[in-house]
């Protein structure tokens, strides 16, 4: 919100982070929705950590997996490749039902599940947001009429948040 647009956020281990702006990807429609169910990070971070120090090469490779879906994102995204950046979101929200499954916590939630049952009837994909576990979560398509027919078909308990990304972030007028 402070920058605008679509940005490329980095904290490196060393350092201080780096925002990158990225340009406004042209035929990419994200929509925005609240599951209806507040979650605790703090909880979520602390059952997924847990989860690291029982068993740690399963950890390791969740969250590979994390970061190359992530990867693959900012790749897309870049490039322009609508398609690519709706397979990413789906794998991402796989790979994170997988991390919840493992760490006995629900990051994709059935009102998670639901809205990704819809999106992917109308050719999208969607995924929490944060940490997961409720709250809000995004939608993306690469068809402004899909991403419409979400907003209309969302299943009950989901409300559709009226945002959208602005371009100039934080400015005096």
């Amino acid at each position: 919100a402070v920058h605008g647009g679509y940005i490329h956020f980095v904290r490196p281990r060393d350092g201080l982070p780096v925002v990158k702006s990225l340009p406004e990807p042209a035929k990419l429609e994200v929509v925005v929705f609240w599951t209806g169910e507040s979650a605790s990070t703090p909880k979520l971070v602390e059952a997924v950590q847990a989860f690291g120090k029982r068993t740690p090469p399963l950890y390791q490779w969740a969250m590979d997996e994390l970061r190359a879906l992530a990867a693959r994102f900012l790749q897309e995204l870049t490039s322009g490749n609508t398609r690519g950046v709706i397979e990413a979101v789906s794998g991402y929200q796989e790979s994170l039902r997988e991390l919840g499954a493992s760490a006995g916590v629900d990051i994709v939630t059935p009102a998670f599940d639901a809205a990704s049952k819809v999106a992917r009837s109308l050719g999208g994909a969607s995924k929490p947001s944060g940490a997961g576990g409720g709250d809000v979560g995004i939608a993306v398509f690469g068809d402004p009429d899909a991403a419409q027919r979400f907003r209309q078909q969302c299943p009950a308990g989901i409300s559709v948040l009226d945002v959208r990304v602005e371009t100039k972030g934080v400015h005096r007028r």
